[in-house]
């Protein structure tokens, strides 16, 4: 996962219309690292038009702030530039995986 620079370039990507993928996460989050590399794998084994970026909520408060992200780990997907899929805190891999794979054939489609 990339991290964004800042709130206007991560603005920029999600406005290109491409499907984003925005994992916010904590330092001290046992829950966040557990959790960190069973989405990249998610993500890179069946989604691979997804861009993928990581947000440290303590390092980068204000893009926290900007999507309205208030506990940790939450995971924030956008298809054509709109929130499509938001889960937070104790999220099932499995139903993440089905939600987003309806909503990526969707946007594959179109």
């Amino acid at each position: 996962m990339k991290t964004p620079s800042n709130i206007e370039t991560l603005t920029k990507v999600i406005q290109s219309r491409q499907p984003v993928l925005l994992y916010f996460s904590g330092e001290r989050c046992s829950v966040c690292k557990a959790l960190k590399p069973k989405i990249e794998t998610l993500i890179s084994s069946r989604f691979k038009d997804l861009q993928a970026f990581e947000v440290t909520i303590e390092n980068q408060p204000d893009i926290a702030a900007h999507f309205m992200v208030f506990t940790n780990p939450t995971v924030v997907v956008f298809f054509d530039g709109k929130e499509s899929l938001r889960e937070s805190k104790n999220m099932s891999i499995t139903q993440f995986e089905k939600s987003l794979d309806r909503l990526y054939q969707l946007y594959k489609e179109a």
